[in-house]
């Protein structure tokens, strides 16, 4: 709320700085400082409110909130703050005189009536209105309304370019005229609170939910405990689960937002539902959200809070929470990133078909290498080195469950694509590159870790890659 705050302490003393021009010269005099001050705060009071030509918003009776004045909506304060951010970039360049506006048409300079903010106070009112744009610059005009004071002025944006500067288009370019002109008419659905869980912002989700469960129309379906950082089903053993996505995750639930919300929906016209999020609270309480991708026979993704009874339209980020998988959450790495890897000497085995088994080390070193401690062919260090970051850094695309006891001739057939093996001092893994696919399978933990890489070169498979 910075620079909404920055904005209205602007308005109430409404202090400007600007340079003398002639009227109708482009030709820039000597530049002259000077301060005006329209109207005073003490005079006018606290802000109550303000209108557009098409949204009201009034602070609430006995609360500091806003709310749109038609519906009566809870109004989003990071909107107010997107909108007051623009217009606190507007800057007078110089004030008429009442000589030159004297025998002027108004309609010459202010054409539109719907280019108007009027803000309330609580002993007066203050309406900024928004001329036609100069022909040779940025530049625009401007009136200011104060009780029985009217003044008009030429005013420029004084924000800064985003994009790549070009001085001839940028002298006349209409773009941040256009911008101010695009907010003054604004509805008031662009300022409504699209925040499902407002109530629960700023708050820890482990104080919030117990559990959050995620179940898909097929009937697939898991659940989130975030106290203990767990799933329902559980993680595999011999993989962990990912800490900090649990805590990402948490606070994308409690940030849940619309991109819109719409008013006196029907929910009879609500079609094609995809998938739905239940929280449970800390007493037992459930508030269930529904994601469909039909309303009014209109395509989209819309979510309807069951428990407030409001639906909003989403973007696609939002309905992608609805539909992330329990191994999301799982760290599908042979070796974590909190591994002993570098941290101490790791030895392990390597074994090729037709070739003696290999006995070799990766030392305690900030610089991961590795060494040969049997006698035999040296290591081509490259290739390990891309073997292991592989094996620490590349997260699986899935991980399943290798049982060799249910279905002991697939598990056979499988084993037999081994393309080499290494032995660990926990346990021993068998990798196995098979039609753009990188399977690591761990026999003691009964887990297949599977990576689609296409034909992609990631890591060697063949003797030679590995030794001289």
């Amino acid at each position: 709320m910075k620079n909404f705050l920055l904005f209205l302490l602007l308005v109430v003393l409404l202090v400007f700085v600007y340079f003398f021009e002639e009227l109708g010269s482009v030709s820039r005099r000597e530049k002259k400082e000077q301060s005006h001050k329209i109207f005073d705060e003490r005079v006018l009071g606290e802000l109550k409110g303000f209108k557009t030509a098409r949204a009201e918003i009034i602070k609430g009776v006995g609360s500091g909130s806003f709310y749109t004045s038609e519906r009566h909506v809870l109004v989003d304060e990071s909107k107010l703050s997107e909108v007051f951010d623009i217009l606190s970039n507007i800057k007078v360049k110089r004030y008429f005189t009442e000589r030159e506006i004297k025998d002027k048409s108004r309609l010459d300079y202010f054409p539109e009536d719907n280019n108007e903010i009027l803000f309330y106070f609580e002993s007066g009112e203050v309406a900024f209105v928004l001329g036609k744009k100069l022909d040779f610059d940025q530049t625009f005009y401007m009136e200011i309304q104060s009780r029985d004071r009217r003044q008009w002025a030429v005013a420029y944006d004084s924000s800064e370019n985003s994009g790549p500067y070009n001085a001839e288009e940028e002298s006349n370019n209409p773009g941040r005229y256009n911008r101010i002109k695009h907010v003054l008419n604004l509805d008031e659905g662009f300022f409504y609170d699209t925040h499902i869980f407002r109530s629960k912002l700023g708050k820890k989700i482990a104080d919030v939910w117990s559990e959050v469960k995620l179940s898909l129309i097929d009937g697939k379906s898991f659940s989130i405990n975030f106290n203990n950082r767990t799933t329902n089903p559980p993680v595999y053993a011999g993989i962990g689960y990912l800490g900090p996505y649990f805590t990402e995750l948490s606070q994308k639930f409690l940030a849940l937002k619309g991109t819109s919300m719409v008013l006196d929906f029907q929910p009879v016209e609500l079609a094609e539902e995809l998938a739905s999020l239940q929280f449970k609270d800390l007493k037992g309480v459930e508030e269930e959200l529904k994601l469909y991708t039909r309303y009014m026979k209109r395509s989209g993704l819309f979510v309807r809070a069951m428990f407030s009874n409001n639906l909003y339209e989403v973007d696609r980020p939002v309905a992608d929470l609805f539909l992330i998988k329990v191994q999301d959450l799982w760290d599908k790495r042979l070796f974590s990133l909190n591994s002993d890897i570098g941290k101490q000497n790791i030895f392990f085995e390597i074994n090729f078909e037709d070739h003696a088994p290999a006995q070799l080390k990766i030392p305690f070193s900030e610089t991961l290498t590795v060494n040969r401690i049997d006698p035999g062919p040296p290591p081509k260090v490259e290739n390990f080195k891309k073997l292991f970051r592989f094996l620490t850094l590349s997260m699986a695309d899935s991980v399943t469950f290798f049982d060799k006891t249910a279905d002991t001739t697939t598990a056979e057939a499988m084993l037999e694509k081994t393309q080499f093996k290494m032995k660990f001092e926990d346990f021993d893994v068998a990798l196995i590159f098979d039609k753009g696919e990188i399977i690591i399978i761990n026999e003691k933990y009964n887990i297949q870790l599977h990576y689609i890489v296409g034909e992609r070169d990631i890591i060697k498979f063949a003797y030679d890659d590995y030794f001289f």
